[in-house]
C-alpha cells in the first residue's frame, strides 16, 4: 500500500499535480468544522477520490451542544447525521456508515461550553476523562451511544 500526503487548501482549485494522484481514501479529522465554506471544501475532498472511493470524515456533533469552547477553538458549526449525510450527497458521496463517539465528553463539552460558558475545560475534568478514555472506548465499541461530542461518517464516492 502507498501512503501520499499532500498540503493543499482544499477550498482552493485543484491542481494538475493533485487530480492526478486518483486517491482511494481521504481523512478528514476535526477539520471541517473550522473551513467556512465546508460544502466547498467537502466536493474538492470528493473531487480527489476515484469512483468508489472513500471519504472517513469526524466532525463535532450536535449544533446544540455548539458553545462557548465551539469559538474559542474556531470553529463554524457541529453536525448532525442528517446535516452531515445531506452535504456529502451534494459533494457526490454516498454515506455507507455513520456513528457517534464520545457521549461522556459530550456532557462535558455541553455543560462547560453552554451551560457555564467556559472557553476551555476544566484541567481537572480533562484528567479524569482521560484516565477514563480506555473504559469509555471499550463501552462504546460494544454499544453505539445515541449521540456523542463527535460524528463519524464513512462516505463513498459514486460511480459516474
Amino acid at each position: 500500500a502507498k501512503l501520499r500526503v499532500r498540503v493543499h487548501d482544499i477550498c482552493d482549485p485543484l491542481d494538475a499535480e493533485l487530480r492526478s494522484c486518483q486517491f482511494d481514501t481521504a481523512f478528514s479529522l476535526n477539520v471541517l468544522e473550522h473551513v467556512e465554506q465546508d460544502q466547498l471544501a467537502l466536493h474538492r475532498m470528493a473531487e480527489l477520490l476515484v469512483p468508489g472511493g472513500r471519504a472517513i470524515v469526524i466532525v463535532p456533533a450536535h449544533s446544540w451542544a455548539y458553545g462557548t469552547m465551539d469559538v474559542s477553538i474556531g470553529h463554524f458549526r457541529r453536525y448532525s447525521k442528517r446535516s452531515f449525510a445531506g452535504k456529502a450527497r451534494q459533494a457526490n458521496l454516498l454515506v455507507e456508515k455513520q456513528f457517534y463517539l464520545n457521549l461522556v465528553g459530550l456532557c462535558g463539552w455541553f455543560i462547560n461550553g453552554r451551560v457555564l460558558r467556559k472557553p476551555v475545560p476544566p484541567r481537572g475534568q480533562l484528567k479524569l476523562f482521560n484516565r477514563l478514555v480506555a473504559v469509555l472506548r471499550f463501552c462504546e465499541q460494544r454499544v453505539r451511544p445515541p449521540c456523542g461530542l463527535s460524528l463519524v461518517t464513512v462516505a463513498r464516492k459514486a460511480f459516474d
